[in-house]
C-alpha cells in the first residue's frame, strides 16, 4: 500500500495564531480552498494541533532563553472575561516586552492570583530576573502583609533573592487623582465604571465640532530623556 501523504501545517498554524481561528476552523477554510482549486495543504484537525502545541513549545523555550539572559519588571493586571476573573501577565524591560499568559483565576483572592503567578514565573523560570513589579493599587495586590505584591516578595525572600521593588502603575494612580479632583469639583453620585459628570454629556454632544475647531497654541517644552523605560518616561513628561 501506499504511504500516507502528510500535509504541510505551517499554513494552517498560522491561521490559529495569527487569525485566532480554531483547528477545526483551519482545517475547514484550508478544505474548502483547496476545493475551489487553489493549491494549498489540508491537513487534519488533529495534525494542525500537533504543530500549534509544537510552535507553543519554541515559542517558550525562546522566551526562557530571553528571560535567563536579561533583567525585567513583572506586569500583572486583571480582566473580567467572560465574568471570570483573568490576570494579563507580562515581562517588561526598556528592549522587549514579553507577553506570558492570561492567566485563569479560580476567585478574585490574593492567595489564588499570587499562587499562579508564582506557578508561572516557576515555569519560566524568572525569579532571579524579576526586579521590579507593577499593578493597580487595589487592596487585594497591596494589603501589607497578605497582598499580591507582599506573598511574592516573600516567595523572593524564601529563595534567598532581593524582593522586587514595587511601584503602582502610574496610569491607575494617575487616573485615581483625576478621579477626586472630578468629584471634588462636580459633586455626583458617580461609581465607576460608570461616569455621571453632567459635563461629559455637553462634551460628547459636541466632540465633533471641539475636534475641528480645537487649535492649540500652548509650546510644550520638549527635555531630554535619560533613556527611561516606558513607565517612567511617561512619570518624567
Amino acid at each position: 500500500p501506499l504511504k500516507r501523504k502528510y500535509q504541510t501545517t505551517k499554513s494552517a498554524a498560522k491561521l490559529v495564531s495569527k487569525v485566532s481561528l480554531s483547528t477545526r476552523k483551519a482545517s475547514n477554510v484550508l478544505q474548502y480552498l483547496a476545493e475551489k482549486g487553489l493549491d494549498v495543504p489540508t491537513p487534519s484537525q488533529s495534525g494542525i494541533w500537533g504543530r500549534v502545541i509544537k510552535d507553543a513549545d519554541k515559542v517558550k523555550a525562546r522566551l526562557k532563553n530571553l528571560i535567563t539572559e536579561e533583567e525585567f519588571c513583572l506586569n500583572f493586571d486583571g480582566k473580567r472575561i467572560d465574568n471570570k476573573e483573568s490576570q494579563v501577565v507580562c515581562l517588561k524591560n526598556s528592549a522587549r516586552t514579553l507577553n506570558l499568559c492570561v492567566l485563569a483565576c479560580d476567585s478574585r483572592s490574593a492567595e489564588n492570583i499570587s499562587f499562579l503567578l508564582q506557578d508561572l514565573l516557576d515555569k519560566y523560570n524568572a525569579w532571579r530576573s524579576v526586579k521590579m513589579i507593577i499593578s493597580d493599587s487595589t487592596a487585594v495586590n497591596t494589603g501589607h502583609q497578605n497582598g499580591v505584591v507582599a506573598r511574592l516578595q516573600r516567595q523572593f525572600r524564601q529563595k534567598g533573592l532581593d524582593e522586587p521593588q514595587f511601584i503602582g502603575c502610574q496610569h491607575h494612580i494617575l487616573d485615581l487623582v483625576l478621579r477626586h479632583l472630578l468629584d471634588y469639583m462636580f459633586p455626583t453620585e458617580s461609581r465607576s465604571p460608570n461616569i455621571n459628570y453632567h459635563l461629559i454629556e455637553d462634551v460628547l454632544a459636541g466632540y465633533e465640532n471641539l475636534q475641528t475647531s480645537y487649535s492649540g497654541k500652548e509650546k510644550i517644552p520638549r527635555r531630554e530623556n535619560p533613556r527611561r523605560r516606558d513607565d517612567f518616561r511617561f512619570l518624567f513628561e
